[in-house]
């Protein structure tokens, strides 16, 4: 897996509700006369996150960098469920090859149709770095993250979004996150820049809370497991 990806993915499980202590000297969103801390609305983020038992949405992302020469685009459609402490998902590519990552929360299996290759491993150890932990609930957001306002490159206003800059207090493949909120505290958008400079972003779109209501077991199972084609190469870790 590529690490924009893994840092993606980590990202998107790391919502429980968490309540951190707003700093006098945090610099706040200002909503009309009422002054938002940047922490204050990350807390309604995870809150509202924290609500939801499944999540999907497609996305668009392109990758650049002096690391990558020419930029680097990709799409697909993405799956979260929570289901009590047992956290799955699925993150499928359609552009520019078909990759698809799925995890039934005892393991994660990583395809990769250009190289006829699946690498399968615990599913636990996506949950070593910070970011799959988005949408899952591994973590909690105001304690893995300093939160602040958004670098001046990103600080434009865009209509009914708010942005935050998300900055890993611990060592991280992730330099520092931005990520765009809408009104109903969903993130639409996020921009993952590592240590080499390299920037990943993400649009997310056809965002469906609760997508996965109703739908029984037997489907489930099939959406968060994956069997490859015959003559796939299989690289347990």
């Amino acid at each position: 897996m590529n690490k924009t990806l893994l840092i993606t993915l980590l990202f998107l499980s790391l919502l429980i509700p968490a309540v951190t202590p707003v700093s006098a000297a945090e610099k706040a969103e200002t909503t009309g006369n009422t002054i938002v801390a940047p922490s204050v609305i990350a807390e309604r983020i995870q809150q509202t996150y924290d609500g939801m038992h499944s999540l999907a949405f497609d996305f668009h992302q392109i990758t650049s960098g002096d690391m990558t020469g020419r930029p680097q685009r990709g799409a697909g459609h993405s799956a979260f469920l929570r289901k009590g402490s047992v956290h799955k998902m699925r993150w499928e590519y359609t552009e520019p090859d078909e990759q698809i990552i799925v995890s039934n929360g005892i393991t994660l299996s990583m395809y990769f149709k250009k190289l006829q290759q699946m690498i399968v491993s615990p599913a636990d150890s996506i949950s070593a770095d910070l970011t799959s932990s988005f949408f899952s609930g591994r973590g909690r957001l105001t304690d893995d993250f300093t939160i602040t306002k958004p670098d001046e490159e990103y600080s434009e206003a865009v209509k009914n979004m708010t942005v935050l800059k998300l900055t890993p207090k611990r060592a991280q493949q992730a330099l520092d996150i931005h990520i765009w909120v809408d009104d109903k505290d969903l993130i639409r958008r996020l921009a993952i820049r590592d240590h080499f400079g390299t920037v990943t972003t993400m649009n997310l779109s056809g965002i469906k809370v609760n997508a996965l209501s109703g739908i029984s077991t037997s489907e489930l199972n099939k959406l968060f497991t994956f069997t490859p084609p015959k003559g796939t190469e299989i690289i347990e870790q």
